[in-house]
């Protein structure tokens, strides 16, 4: 099994980190100059913190 961290079809291996949340950035949200990446990433975080 492989691991690493899937962007835009490409991998950036590391074999220490298991991605478990998987996040596609979207059309839309590309033509709004939104980060969806980046947004879902301080979501995760916030209600980490909540906990």
């Amino acid at each position: 099994m492989m691991s690493g961290l899937y962007f835009f079809k490409s991998l950036i291996f590391n074999p220490m980190i298991v991605p478990d949340i998987e996040i596609k950035p979207t059309i839309e949200g590309f033509r709004n100059g939104e980060d969806e990446l980046l947004n879902k990433s301080i979501d995760i975080i916030e209600d980490s913190k909540k906990l």
